[in-house]
Formats: structure tokens, C-alpha cells, sequence
């Protein structure tokens, strides 16, 4: 956690719900945790402070303190079911996350993973007041990324928890499929056209225009009749 705060300070939300986790299922490694956790940070702090004069300062300038402009009425959601960087829109399979989060204490989740998961939802929270909340020109949910090994596990324990009801088994394979056939797109996808599209639907639509979806990027790109030769 230590690592992970060092690497990206907004992280201390995460690492916060895994510590008051870690509290209620081994007190004492806690102690320990925030020892080790420590470290990193510290010699972050000393690094700032010997580069940019205070420990405090980052290398983001202004942006640390002047980024947090968009609404989070509208940054929260973008970063949930936006087409082009909603996370549950394009990994559908981790509502089943979601459930196990809500759920935690029944069925297959640890009672913990509440805790873990006011983190995770302090850090949407947080980040979806961000200026770029759609992470600029990468594709994906680079904004949500840190949150995917909590996400991971309670993915898990919410499937364990709903496959056994036979109605939910079909939807859970046609989500699965479709979050694999989305991120599989953007990493493996030869052709830069349908994603160039995604970067230019940034106006006026923004993440909010449908074609911003790689599936759909691809569906247009596809359906698109191609230009007639030029004749010579």
C-alpha cells in the first residue's frame, strides 16, 4: 500500500480501507503494514522536499491543487457508465463486484470487504472531480485502475455467490464476454482508425458519444461504407 501511495498519493483512500479491513480481520499486522507502508512515502516526501522545496510539492505543479474542476455529478458517472470510459459499461462482469461489495458480511464476501470498499468508493468519489476524469487519450478506465485488485477479489466472491442461481448464469457469460471482447479490442485492435475516433468524439459528446465504445468504435468502423476509388 506503501508503494502504491508513493506511486499515486490518491491512492492513501485505497490504502485507508485496506488498513481499516486489516484492522478488523488481524489487528496487529495493521501495526505493521503502516510501518512498512511508511517507508515509501517517506522517501517520497524526502525527494520532493530536496527537488521542489517542500515534501508536499509534486511534480504536477499547479494541476495538484487547480485540477479539481469537473463536477462530480457528471465526473462520477463518466468514470461509471460512460461509453467511452465507464467502467462498468465497458467490464460489465465487474457488477458482479459490485454485488459482492454490497453484500459483504452474506453469502460468499468477507464482512471486511465493506471497509475495503468505502476505499475504493472515497477514491471514485475523489477522482471523479478530477479535470480529464476520462483520462485523457488512453484508452480504458486507466482513472479506476488502481481499485482492480479489490475489485478482482470481490469479482470472485460475487461469482461464487450468484452462479449457483441459474437465472444470473447466462448474464454473467454474456457480460464476461463482452468485457473481455472490449478490453481484448483495445489491446489488440491493428487498426488505430476506430480508436482515433474515440480521441475525436471528444467534442462535443466527449466519453458520452456512443461510437466512444470500442465495440461500437469497431461496429462503425466496420459497417461504414469505404470511399469509392478515385477514377483515373
Amino acid at each position: 500500500s506503501g508503494i502504491a501511495v508513493a506511486c499515486r498519493p490518491v491512492d492513501v483512500l485505497l490504502a485507508a480501507g485496506v488498513a481499516a479491513a486489516l484492522i478488523q480481520v488481524r489487528p496487529r499486522a495493521a501495526g505493521w503494514m503502516v510501518v512498512a507502508g511508511t517507508v515509501p512515502v517517506a522517501l517520497l516526501a524526502c525527494y520532493h522536499w530536496r527537488v521542489f522545496g517542500s515534501p508536499l510539492t509534486t511534480s504536477y505543479g499547479a494541476y495538484a491543487t487547480d485540477g479539481w474542476t469537473t463536477p462530480p455529478w457528471k465526473g462520477i458517472p463518466g468514470l461509471l457508465v460512460s461509453p467511452g470510459r465507464g467502467l462498468f459499461l465497458e467490464s460489465p462482469v465487474l457488477l458482479l463486484s459490485v454485488w459482492a461489495l454490497i453484500r459483504a458480511g452474506r453469502g460468499a464476501s468477507p464482512q471486511w470487504f465493506r471497509r475495503a470498499g468505502l476505499g475504493l468508493l472515497a477514491l471514485i468519489c475523489v477522482l471523479g472531480c478530477w479535470f480529464s476524469w476520462w483520462g485523457g487519450f488512453s484508452p480504458g478506465n486507466r482513472m479506476l485502475a488502481d481499485g482492480l485488485p479489490l475489485l478482482g477479489l470481490a469479482l470472485a466472491a460475487g461469482l461464487h455467490d450468484a452462479w449457483p442461481r441459474r437465472g444470473l448464469r447466462a448474464p454473467i457469460v454474456v457480460a464476461a464476454c463482452l468485457s473481455v471482447a472490449t478490453f481484448g479490442l483495445l489491446t489488440f485492435h491493428p487498426l488505430d482508425d476506430p480508436f482515433r475516433r474515440r480521441t475525436m468524439a471528444l467534442e462535443p459528446a466527449g466519453p458520452w458519444a456512443p461510437v466512444s465504445h470500442p465495440l461500437v468504435a469497431v461496429a462503425d468502423e466496420l459497417l461504414r461504407p469505404s470511399a469509392p476509388e478515385p477514377v483515373r
